[in-house]
């Protein structure tokens, strides 16, 4: 009798603390969901994708042992051989196929980051950030940088460009140039003093000694020719640049893909596109993203190949208005202007890029300065007897302190020829 009992009693305290993890599960599933309608898909990591598959299987676990109770032995036992097999699978797409990897994930960054603009379906107190920090950082602060490759501090100034601090009287003698750019130009993988800008002005001072260059690095990590242009316009044309230097990649066409164009900003609020409805799963699971990607040829922007080639003509008509409104504002102000396309490191490999059409385009329609530094490295990695790779970090892909020291040579080389008023 009291073994029975003792029996009737461990069987009922197992059978609570089944219904108990069970329900702790659904309870972090449902904190998961909430994360979802709050943020959207950044920062989603591994955990949520175990939470996410764990808290179906509870689900549909107890919703078939509602509809079958004679067979919840098999149910319970079908669940958790479903949930292992999903697991596994995700486990081995996400640590060991790595082709569908994001940018940040292929640095080693747990977190998803999004290329869109995140809907919140949720009331949120946390107030928006202002315009301004689209396209510059806090002022007088500071930042790491670090991945997988690298890490360096980055020190920013009175206006948050990774630069001394700006003044707007200039000195005697003082040729301002202003360089505006995407992480390119900011100089993310190398030091302070190692950015393409900072080295342009080292050659360029040591080449005149009757003048004084300096030259302003309005580069920032993740901004595209729109924030340039913007940047431009808004804050630094009245630091009354003489000469001004818009960078182009192929990243700023990925960039205005993922993004609205000039319409953005509206009542000092920002309108970035939004990512299609599914990206929380995309970003949750490696199945639903391989099958997404191999089965409906989605790429990481998240469109079909129809999708990516109607947004990618509008692409080249913003890239192409941002540059001719730059061009407009620094001829309004008496200021010089060229644009410098430069190329990634499979694009020197190639010989070529993917905006070469368009760069012909440009040189046969417009009358500015247009540099094309793609010849320039090419040749001079060459006659150095290196890989184009050894200029760039592996995993990253920005150029390390001696491809920056490439760039600022092509560029200098380049502005030399031009004649200024």
């Amino acid at each position: 009798m009291m073994k029975n009992k003792f029996q009737f009693t461990a069987s009922r305290a197992a059978l609570m603390l089944f219904h108990g993890i069970n329900l702790m599960i659904f309870v972090v599933f449902l904190i998961y969901l909430l994360k979802v309608l709050r943020f959207g898909s950044n920062g989603i990591t591994f955990r949520y994708t175990i939470v996410f598959y764990l808290g179906f299987a509870v689900i549909f676990g107890y919703l078939f042992s509602f509809l079958f109770k004679k067979r919840k032995k098999e149910i319970l036992l079908l669940c958790v051989s479903l949930v292992l097999v999903l697991l596994t699978t995700e486990s081995v797409l996400r640590f060991g196929v790595k082709k569908k990897l994001t940018y940040n994930e292929n640095l080693g960054f747990p977190e998803y980051q999004s290329l869109y603009s995140q809907r919140s379906f949720l009331k949120s107190k946390k107030k928006s950030k202002p315009v301004e920090l689209l396209y510059s950082y806090d002022p007088n602060s500071s930042r790491v940088e670090s991945n997988v490759d690298f890490t360096y501090e980055h020190h920013y100034n009175n206006l948050g460009l990774r630069d001394d601090a700006l003044e707007m009287t200039k000195r005697e003698n003082e040729f301002r140039i202003i360089c505006l750019g995407d992480s390119y130009t900011e100089g993310v993988g190398a030091p302070q003093d190692s950015s393409w800008v900072a080295l342009l002005e080292k050659q360029l001072q040591s080449s005149e000694s009757n003048q004084y260059f300096n030259c302003i690095n309005g580069g920032k990590a993740g901004a595209d020719p729109i924030y340039n242009y913007i940047n431009l316009k808004e804050r630094l044309i009245q630091y009354k640049p003489d000469l001004i230097l818009l960078t182009i990649n192929n990243t700023d066409f990925s960039d205005l893909i993922t993004r609205n164009g000039f319409d953005r900003i509206v009542d000092g609020k920002v309108n970035e596109r939004y990512g299609p409805w599914w990206e929380p799963l995309y970003a949750t699971s490696f199945i639903f993203r391989h099958i997404a990607m191999d089965r409906f040829h989605v790429t990481f922007q998240l469109l079909t190949p129809k999708q990516l080639e109607k947004r990618g003509d509008k692409a080249y008509e913003l890239i192409e208005e941002s540059i001719n409104r730059t061009a407009m504002l620094a001829k309004e102000n008496q200021s010089e202007f060229a644009v410098i396309f430069h190329p990634a490191v499979q694009e020197i490999y190639a010989r070529e890029t993917m905006m070469d059409y368009f760069v012909q385009h440009l040189m046969r329609t417009y009358d500015y300065k247009i540099i094309y530094l793609l010849p320039c490295l090419s040749n001079k990695m060459a006659k150095e007897g290196k890989e184009p790779q050894d200029y760039f970090w592996l995993h990253d892909r920005h150029f390390n302190s001696r491809g920056y020291e490439l760039f600022a040579t092509c560029v200098f080389e380049e502005i030399s020829q031009m004649e200024f008023e």
